[in-house]
């Protein structure tokens, strides 16, 4: 008796939260992609990485209730769940056989890589698009959030759709179009082997992350 009250104590008192403490995800797969793309004269162009950083931090009906309709933290006014993600612009490499070299260190140039490294991305809101999803279906939801690049940030809005390739994992997929000097950069002019081409204005960003959960933070 005397050994099982303590037992009982330390039960009682474990703390509460755990059950309801947040899931934690992350980027743990290479099976990632972020594309930018835009046009020049008499030609398109695209930019291209693989490395997408994140985490993805969300209460456990997101888990347990597949059509998230027992889910608090989506819809206007409600507080998202907590996702920042970050690109680092280094990482993206141009598409191009000819020249590839000459375009990424402009890139950088403009996007002045030297002092803002990352795009980075942190969610303010989100909400379902359209009715509850069936379970383990693909969800679309709407979101908005604060863009940054090139040290200028921005309040955006794009629609997304998430996936479950496994019960530990989740996939977001998605699109957004703006504008270079939305971000304070002006579409560059420049010459590759003697062939002069100018950027337009209008861009799109495409990208693929896929995280899978891991442990919450201490």
């Amino acid at each position: 008796m005397r050994t099982l009250i303590p037992l009982v104590l330390a039960v009682c008192a474990a703390p509460a939260w755990a059950a309801d403490a947040p899931l934690r995800f992350a980027t743990t797969s290479p099976d990632n992609e972020m594309l930018i793309e835009g046009s020049a004269t008499g030609h398109g162009w695209r930019v291209k990485g693989a490395i997408i950083q994140g985490s993805f931090e969300v209460e456990p009906a997101w888990q347990s209730d597949l059509t998230l309709e027992s889910v608090t933290c989506l819809g206007e006014g409600k507080t998202p769940p907590k996702c920042v993600v970050t690109i680092p612009v280094a990482t993206l490499k141009s598409q191009v056989t000819v020249g590839s070299g000459i375009m990424d260190g402009r890139m950088r140039q403009e996007m002045k890589a030297d002092q803002f490294r990352f795009i980075q991305f942190e969610l303010t809101e989100m909400k379902l698009a359209g009715d509850a999803p069936a379970s383990g279906s693909p969800v679309k939801l709407d979101t908005k959030g604060k863009l940054a690049i090139a040290g200028k940030t921005n309040e955006v809005s794009f629609p997304v759709v998430m996936e479950r390739p496994a019960s530990d994992r989740l996939r977001f997929t998605g699109s957004f179009k703006t504008k270079m000097t939305d971000f304070g950069i002006t579409p560059p002019e420049f010459t590759v082997f003697g062939i002069g081409s100018k950027t337009a204005d209008d861009i799109t960003l495409t990208w693929k992350w896929t995280l899978g959960q891991v442990a919450p933070r201490p």
